[in-house]
């Protein structure tokens, strides 16, 4: 068995709940609050010998990052 280990980065804003007077204090023109979560997905395979891994690692690559709207999607090696 061989496997492989998905790195997925998911940003989600974040409604940050200031006052007038503390959006006064700030000073800025645009700010964003921004909850970056973390998923690790491990795919356990046996390969036959018609597999192509690199075919397959851009195919799941592109899938999870459909799947979990995420901002970044990489292989961990």
């Amino acid at each position: 068995m061989e496997t492989l280990k998905f790195k997925v980065v998911i940003h989600k804003p974040v409604n940050k709940n200031f006052s007038l007077e503390e959006m006064q204090q700030i000073k800025v023109h645009e700010d964003y609050l921004i909850e970056e979560s973390t998923i690790n997905i491990l795919y356990n395979y046996k390969p036959t010998s018609a597999f192509n891994k690199e075919n397959f690692v851009a195919f799941m690559l592109k899938h999870l990052k459909k799947k979990y709207l995420a901002n970044e999607v990489s292989l961990e090696p």
